[in-house]
């Protein structure tokens, strides 16, 4: 989305620099590399008109670079990630985070603490090897697959009457009608604003139904999201969407979000910033949505 602004470019001819330019350029310096490449600045005629095409190109992409810099300036960036502490929603048998004060400003002059925390606490990550041995580890998992293409179906006019509500290929035809196929590469969130983040039992709230999931998985999805404890919904205690669906193939899940209804169906960009924890089945993440201009 965001490309390398600037580059240092050189007018030569025969093995002689006769001017070095950075770009982007206003236009009074488009014009001023475009004189130096003109003939009579120690160049021949053929020389010069090369040069001139060079800096015309030049000034292309200079104004490319400035359209690319103002799509930059105006992104807005949507924080999808719960505060985490010693209260913090969890899975039932989940103990809470502690927290040790190891330096303090007064006595250290620093301030630091230890955490002690499972992997799946808060907003998190779950990698493939949360349930399938031998499969990728939250290190494992390539950083090109966390900054993807986001679609946000939402699934409040389901789950706000129904807390066993699960998502069905039917809702994902509902949602491209409107707002275009999920593509592959991309990830797809489910928006339900369940309040109910309790962890008490019995589980009760919406998910990700087993064929909507396999619907999913076979259009090349690299990752899953919801605003619950869980892909699956809280009912289906064996997990098939876990098991037999997306961690098998490769697919990345982040539970426990909140802002989603901020966040356009179509059009943003999911980033998931989860530290590269070597052997970890997964880790609390800060999750991301980028929003261009006009979303």
């Amino acid at each position: 989305m965001i490309s390398q602004l600037a580059s240092t470019v050189s007018c030569t001819a025969m093995g002689t620099v006769s001017a070095m330019y950075t770009f982007p350029r206003t236009s009074a310096e488009t014009e001023h590399a475009m004189k130096a490449c003109q003939p009579g600045h120690g160049l021949t005629a053929t020389e010069g008109s090369a040069r001139r095409e060079t800096a015309s190109s030049l000034s292309d992409i200079a104004g490319s670079t400035s359209e690319t810099l103002n799509m930059a300036l105006n992104l807005r960036v949507i924080d999808l990630t719960r505060p985490l502490d010693e209260t913090s929603s969890l899975w039932p048998g989940i103990p809470p985070m502690v927290v040790e004060s190891t330096e303090t400003i007064e006595r250290d002059g620093s301030f630091s603490r230890r955490l002690t925390l499972d992997e799946h606490s808060g907003t998190h990550f779950d990698a493939p090897s949360h349930f399938l041995e031998g499969a990728a580890h939250v290190a494992d998992v390539p950083a090109s697959q966390l900054v993807r293409p986001l679609h946000v179906v939402d699934f409040t006019h389901r789950s706000k009457d129904d807390p066993d509500a699960e998502l069905t290929p039917n809702d994902l035809k509902e949602h491209e009608a409107v707002h275009g196929p999920m593509g592959a590469g991309s990830v797809v969130f489910l928006r339900t604003d369940w309040p109910e983040l309790s962890g008490s039992e019995p589980l009760r709230f919406p998910g990700f139904g087993i064929e909507a999931a396999t619907l999913l998985a076979e259009r090349g999805v690299v990752g899953l999201g919801t605003d619950t404890l869980g892909i699956d919904a809280g009912r289906a205690t064996d997990f098939p969407v876990h098991r037999d669906v997306t961690l098998p193939r490769g697919i990345w899940h982040v539970e426990n979000l909140t802002n989603l209804g901020a966040v356009p169906s179509s059009g943003a960009w999911a980033v998931v910033g989860v530290p590269r924890v070597a052997g970890a089945s997964g880790f609390p993440a800060r999750v991301l949505a980028i929003v261009p201009e006009g979303q």
